[in-house]
């Protein structure tokens, strides 16, 4: 768990909106955090069924930087919207679920966590195969930081696709997968190194177009389902209801 004085802050900053959870992503979960990095914090709320059918309603999400040191980039779905989101095999929402950097907690959140399982799906390649394309898009003057996410994506994308669980600990899977280049990013990241000179780059593009033809091809030889049973839809259903009678 987390700093007392970040919950508190959260609580403000989210009120009057029930906790469900709050976690750690990003730097700090992905273990390459620097002495300068932000904490993203991201996690669930649940609407009062009477702010979901009255006239007042609620943020289906709510977006906050809260003043903390280093600062706190706070990010919070309504359970429907984060179950909405969860059944489409979104990744970023995995992580928040299962990240082991714990803000807060609930009863809620565990039962979230057992039925989330069942949501790990093939989706989930193309999720991230689509979240390193837009990295390496994006990546203008030889960019570090999004060199070193577009490798984060894609070798998370493998590893589920490989194992159907979730490892966020990127020098984990870079070891794990003899992407030893991946720890001298991170290395450059560290130090604030924000560049790599052209020659540099031009060595980690094949492999990062390789990443990408084995991940293609590790989700066609998945053993994990094309898409969450229907079965799983109905438990996600009832547990929403269930949460939402309770907070009239």
């Amino acid at each position: 768990m987390v700093k007392n004085e970040m919950i508190e802050q959260l609580v403000i900053a989210f009120h009057p909106s029930t906790f469900v959870f709050s976690t750690i992503t990003g730097s700090h979960a992905f273990g390459y955090a620097s002495k300068f990095s932000d904490y993203d914090v991201h996690g669930v709320h649940l609407l009062s069924a009477k702010r979901v059918l009255g006239l007042i309603g609620g943020d289906e999400t709510i977006e906050r930087k809260l003043n903390y040191e280093p600062e706190i980039d706070a990010v919070s779905h309504d359970l429907k919207k984060f179950i909405q989101l969860l059944i489409k095999g979104n990744g970023n929402i995995l992580e928040d679920l299962y990240s082991p950097m714990i803000v807060c907690t609930s009863s809620l959140h565990e039962e979230l966590k057992i039925i989330g399982k069942s949501c790990i799906t093939k989706m989930c390649a193309a999720h991230y195969a689509g979240m390193a394309h837009n990295q390496q898009r994006r990546m203008q003057f030889n960019d570090v930081k999004k060199l070193l996410h577009t490798y984060r994506c894609l070798l998370m994308g493998i590893h589920i696709m490989n194992s159907g669980d979730l490892e966020m600990n990127i020098p984990t899977l870079a070891i794990e997968y003899h992407h030893l280049q991946v720890l001298d990013i991170i290395e450059f990241k560290q130090s604030g190194i924000e560049g790599l000179s052209k020659e540099e780059m031009n060595h980690h593009l094949p492999i990062i177009e390789h990443l990408y033809q084995q991940l293609k091809s590790k989700a066609e030889q998945s053993f994990l389902p094309d898409k969450i049973p229907l079965a799983i839809r109905d438990k996600l259903d009832d547990l929403l209801i269930q949460a939402r009678l309770t907070t009239i």
